[in-house]
């Protein structure tokens, strides 16, 4: 069935349990898991290209922190559940291209992703990278109904 899920993360309170989730699937199935983050780009900013164009380490190794601090706690649990994983991140202020060119790019035969539940005017205020995503993606998508912890 599917070998290789793509789960974006995002950082927010429900990251955790959309991990448990694609991990238990991926567990399920025999899968392995890409676990992935797309940055910000915070250097589009004035502050951001001032940063980079100053300090370009800095500002490169500012972007991995980010990048890290959301992967980490998913990381951990691939391992502990010894589930075959690995961990990606892009810089990107579109998430669902990001997402969409890297599930594609390696390879993954399903998107695992969770909903945010926004509706009405907050959705279209700050847009649906899910709703993105089942719009353009030329992949499977599983949309994962997660409770908040």
């Amino acid at each position: 069935m599917y070998q290789h899920l793509f789960v974006p993360l995002d950082g927010s309170a429900i990251s955790a349990a959309l991990t448990r989730q694609a991990l238990d699937f991926a567990a399920a199935v025999g899968a392995r898991v890409t676990f992935f983050h797309a940055v910000a780009d915070f250097g589009a900013t004035d502050a951001g290209a001032l940063e980079r164009s100053l300090d370009p380490a800095a500002f490169a190794q500012r972007l991995a922190d980010e990048a890290r601090a959301v992967l980490e706690p998913a990381e951990q649990a691939g391992a502990a559940a010894g589930i075959p994983w690995r961990a990606l991140w892009a810089v990107s202020d579109h998430p669902h291209q990001a997402i969409l060119q890297q599930a594609e790019k390696l390879g993954a035969d399903l998107i695992f992703i969770a909903s945010h539940g926004r509706s009405g005017l907050q959705r279209l205020m700050l847009g649906s990278v899910t709703a993105r995503l089942l719009a353009e993606a030329r992949l499977p998508v599983l949309v994962a109904r997660v409770a908040q912890d």
